[in-house]
Formats: C-alpha cells, structure tokens, sequence
C-alpha cells in the first residue's frame, strides 16, 4: 500500500482521471478486506448514564472496532422499557498507514416504572470471532415531588 501511495505521489501519470480512479479503486478495496482477524476486533456495550428518573431516556451504544458485524444485534424487549432505535455510524481512519474501523449503533432506552433493567450480553459475529458484550444494568427511579415554595404553593 504504502508503496502505490508513493507512486501515485511521485507520479506525474497517476494525476490524471485514469490513474486516479486506479488508486482510489485499490483504496476502497484495501479498506474493505476483513481486518477483524488481523487487528482482533472488540465489540462493547455502554451505557450513558446507570442511573435514570421514570421517563427519562439512558442512551445504550453498541460498538464494534476492528471489524464488522454480519448484523448488529438489538437488545431484547423488556417490559416496561421502551427501547428505540436512534441510528448507527461508521467512522474509518487511516494514520501513518495504519486503517482502524468502526461500527456503532444507539438505542434510547426509556423506563416506564421503576425498577432495575439488566441488558444482558449480546452477540455478534465479527469476521468469524463470535463476541460478547458484558451485561449492564440500568436503573429508573421516581421522580421525586415538586418542592413547594415559600408561600406554600406547589
């Protein structure tokens, strides 16, 4: 790679349409070979916030590094919390030749009582790796009561 990028640097050909969309072509196909078996990939569950007030809504990331997913897996239904999805991003970049990749998809999680909600492990097939997610635990409670003013009213 790091070879074509100096050809197409120091060659006058390779700035023309032709030879630009050669490099290009070789880029995009570079960056398309699975390097989930060469980096070993990861994939993580977060969580913005354990703790949330009934209604309020926690954002829960999933995230995978290094690879990609044949599908991204969604936390299971759980009654009385709302899980939505939110959308998903991809971010790639290069650094002194180095490619790294990531996939990342939010859902908001709104509880609707109050309670603990476990999100338990999730699994995703990466490249052949199948990885787990770690359990995480969110917890809604009350909203507390509006505190009265001075002249007694609410």
């Amino acid at each position: 790679m790091r070879r074509l990028l100096l050809w197409a640097k120091f060659n006058p050909r390779s700035r023309s349409p032709a030879g630009l969309r050669l490099l290009f072509a070789f880029a995009a196909l570079w960056l398309c070979f699975p390097t989930a078996a060469l980096l070993g990939a990861s994939f993580t569950a977060t969580l913005d916030r354990e703790t949330v007030t009934v209604g309020e809504t926690a954002t829960l990331t999933l995230r995978i590094d290094g690879g990609e997913a044949k599908s991204m897996p969604a936390p299971p239904p759980q009654a009385n919390l709302q899980i939505t999805g939110q959308g998903s991003s991809r971010n790639i970049s290069i650094d002194n030749g180095q490619v790294s990749a990531s996939v990342s998809q939010s859902f908001a999680l709104t509880p609707t009582q109050p309670g603990e909600y476990i999100i338990p492990s999730l699994r995703a097939d990466i490249g052949g790796q199948l990885l787990t997610t770690q359990p995480l635990k969110l917890t809604a409670v009350k909203a507390s009561a509006p505190a009265a003013d001075s002249s007694g009213e609410k």
